[in-house]
Formats: structure tokens, sequence, C-alpha cells
């Protein structure tokens, strides 16, 4: 009878989606070139990591769990032989949720963003230049899983950006 009413309950009031915010892409990039996510080659792991994620998230557009099986060991990351970009593979103990043959283990394959100088700052958003600046400063420490988690490498740089560029 608890159920019952329950289940009415429900059909009456039924729980609204939790959408995500929606998200001003430029807003977000233009925050990525300054600091604290610039100059690459003196910002912090945590701020490296955080914006490495997020651009290999929207260029490569793989799920969160792909994300999370990319590691920068050798046996996963190859760089093109001229420097043009890079080549990522996830991890081979990685499993997806859905076995799909067609999708299993699929390589990113990245190319460097090389703008024209009158575009001032576009290439500070190129994923392979930020992955050439992360790489080195993983490899210090011994865990060499690329970026551990959707929630702690991307989303809070998201928040993060949106705080950053209010005040500026």
């Amino acid at each position: 009878m608890v159920s019952l009413f329950l289940r009415g309950a429900l059909r009456l009031r039924p729980p609204k989606a939790q959408r995500a915010p929606v998200l001003d892409l430029p807003l977000v990039l233009n925050a990525l070139c300054w600091h604290p996510f610039e100059p690459l080659a003196q910002v912090e792991l945590k701020w490296l990591s955080m914006k490495t994620a997020f651009l290999l998230a929207i260029v490569s557009a793989k799920q969160v769990g792909e994300l999370h099986a990319l590691s920068v060991s050798n046996s996963c990351l190859r760089w093109n032989s001229d420097g043009s970009g890079v080549t990522l593979w996830p991890n081979v103990a990685f499993l997806r949720k859905v076995l799909a043959s067609s999708y299993t283990n699929q390589p990113i394959q990245l190319a460097r963003f090389e703008p024209p100088p009158e575009e001032g700052r576009s290439k500070l958003l190129c994923p392979v230049w930020a992955l050439e600046a992360y790489t080195p400063k993983k490899h210090k420490n011994s865990n060499i899983k690329a970026f551990r988690t959707w929630k702690s490498t991307v989303k809070p740089p998201i928040r993060l950006l949106y705080r950053f560029t209010i005040r500026h």
C-alpha cells in the first residue's frame, strides 16, 4: 500500500531532471590563456592537468572513461617524428562499459595547432602543446595514469574559469 502511494506521488510530481549548466565555450577558452594556466613552463601540475584534460576532452569528444584510460607511458603515447602531433592510446588494461568491437581501444590522433601570428593567443589552446608540457611533469611522479577522473580534472576548470572571467 505504501509502495502504491509512493508510485502515485511520483506520477503526480515527477522529479525534475538535473541539467548541466550551459557552457560558454569562448569564455572558458579565453580564461585558459591566462594565469594560473599560463605560461605552460611555469604552471603547477594541478593547473596543467586541468587545462590538458579539458582541451583533450573538447577536441576528442571521448567519453569520460576513455579519457580516464589515457596514459602518458611510452607504450601509450607516440609523438610524430616531425613534431606535428601525437597519438594517444588507452591503457591496454582499460575495458569499456559497453564493448563494441569498432570502438575498442581507438587511438586519439592530434595535430599540432599552428595558428598564424596575427591570431595571437590561439596557440595556447592547442592540446598538443599542453600535452607536451604536461608529459615531462607527469613522468616525474610515480603514477603514470594521465588523468584521474572527469570530476577532478575537467569539471573544476569550468567552474574555476567562470569565476576568473567574471573577475576580469
